[in-house]
């Protein structure tokens, strides 16, 4: 499976490598601390030019191609509705969380606060990370 992880231009080669480095620990959003992704390309595309501007915007496809099938392994959170991810995101933003909670799945599985239509992907685990960083990375913008 492929997903699209938006961020700064500076940010791309560290996450690229070689070797690959994601670190779960750096990032944070509407859903606490982790490595957030989603599966739908222009989502990724929209909002990294929407937060660094079209100069400074870079867009990551991972290729979760996991061969050995270890992602079947995952425990994942399920968020079914954007109402619930408005109300998660206003008692972490109240409690300044954002960055820090964890809800103790390897994959939250979420709508966006924001964009009704779309899902994001967040990797909150060590497990989840590893399986991140053996994973094809390339630049698409």
């Amino acid at each position: 499976m492929k997903y699209y992880h938006g961020t700064e231009k500076l940010n791309d080669k560290f996450i690229i490598g070689p070797p690959p480095s994601i670190d779960i620990n750096k990032g944070g959003g509407e859903i606490g601390k982790g490595f957030y992704t989603t599966n739908d390309e222009w989502i990724a595309i929209a909002w990294a030019i929407g937060r660094f501007g079209k100069d400074e915007a870079s867009v990551l496809e991972i290729d979760l191609e996991d061969k050995n099938r270890t992602s079947l392994a995952f425990t994942i959170m399920l968020i079914k509705t954007q109402r619930e991810v408005i109300k998660i995101w206003k008692k972490l933003k109240k409690k300044k969380q954002t960055r820090t909670f964890e809800f103790g799945y390897d994959i939250v599985n979420a709508p966006f606060a924001t964009i009704d239509a779309a899902r994001q992907y967040k990797f909150e685990s060590k497990k989840a990370e590893t399986i991140l960083n053996s994973s094809s990375i390339k630049k698409i913008l």
